[in-house]
């Protein structure tokens, strides 16, 4: 690896940590000669289909520009790069493991729509809106209750608290039965 600072060829590996599941190596390199410090992360290069435009044009997926546009959406939220990362790993997992060639470029833009829905609810109308070119104040309300729908089910106690008895009594007759054969088999 060169040096990006005085572009001497030989540096040497301090650390090295993997601080996502496995699927990025981070090393920390200082340079022999300048003695400067510096960070790379290495990366499995997988073949990620090309993504099929909507006029049918087929282009090379490109990471950078998908990274972002979902920072563009995510612009002053309260979102770290980190996540955006970890969405955008998630994201070419499941490009990845589709096992196919070529992708359409919708299915890309509902990956994204997911990613963000599960980051942040306005990043997700931001994207949203220009995804599906959202012109009209109708069209707003729409995608917001769209967006705001599965915030707003609220988590039953007492339905909660129903099944939870429903089980512990189905669980306690299990049980009874079983004591039932054990007791029956010993007497026999």
């Amino acid at each position: 690896m060169r040096c990006p600072f005085c572009q001497h060829k030989d540096t040497q590996v301090i650390d090295s940590r993997s601080p996502e599941e496995g699927t990025v190596i981070r090393r920390r390199r200082q340079c022999v000669r300048c003695g400067k410090r510096f960070t790379t992360f290495e990366r499995a290069a997988l073949e990620m289909p090309y993504i099929v435009k909507k006029g049918g044009a087929r282009v090379e997926y490109n990471r950078d520009k998908l990274y972002a546009s979902m920072s563009l959406a995510l612009r002053k939220r309260p979102v770290s790069p980190q996540r955006v990362q970890e969405a955008v790993d998630g994201i070419e997992r499941t490009l990845i493991l589709s096992g196919e060639s070529e992708i359409r470029s919708s299915r890309l833009g509902e990956l994204v729509l997911e990613a963000l829905r599960g980051l942040d609810t306005i990043a997700y109308i931001r994207f949203a809106s220009v995804y599906f070119n959202v012109n009209e104040p109708e069209g707003f309300i729409e995608m917001i209750e769209r967006a705001v729908e599965p915030a707003k089910r609220t988590f039953d106690v007492e339905a909660f608290k129903a099944l939870a008895h429903k089980d512990a009594l189905e669980e306690k007759e299990k049980r009874r039965q079983m004591r039932i054969r054990r007791d029956g088999s010993e007497k026999a």
